[in-house]
């Protein structure tokens, strides 16, 4: 009893060490729940990110047109995932998947220094199903 007692304690032990070295230092992860970046993410998708320390011109320079970055938005806890389309200096326009996402069509042109991260793997847990995919298609079509 007292061998599996340590061994669990060992294993909690770790699994904290783990999980305090992944947030302070090389990745995170995120859940994404939403249909904003259905192509790419699904409907839920699991993501891996690699945070921006903005101190860091190197980092804030790795930001490309293409890139999937997670950015801080005015609330407490609240981020976007989007996709980078044009960069003009320390400036950012991003937009998501769905015609009706809100993104950088609704409020303009985003600072790098609100980016939190960059996403460096997406597992995709589950995809919209074809009667969502039809009411997006629909959707853009009206745009």
């Amino acid at each position: 009893m007292v061998g599996r007692r340590v061994t669990v304690i060992a294993i909690v032990t770790n699994l904290l060490l783990a999980t305090c070295l992944l947030a302070t230092s090389y990745i995170q992860l995120g859940v994404v729940v939403g249909l904003s970046m259905y192509r790419t993410c699904g409907k839920v998708a699991i993501v891996v990110i690699r945070p921006v320390r903005l101190w860091s011109w190197r980092d804030l320079n790795s930001i490309k047109v293409g890139d999937l970055v997670v950015l801080r938005r005015y609330q407490p806890f609240e981020f976007w995932l989007k996709r980078v389309k044009y960069r003009v200096g320390e400036w950012l326009w991003v937009e998501g998947e769905h015609p009706q996402s809100l993104d950088s069509r609704d409020v303009g042109w985003v600072s790098i220094f609100s980016v939190y991260g960059k996403v460096v793997r997406v597992f995709v847990v589950e995809r919209p199903s074809p009667a969502e995919l039809q009411e997006i298609q629909l959707e853009s079509r009206q745009n």
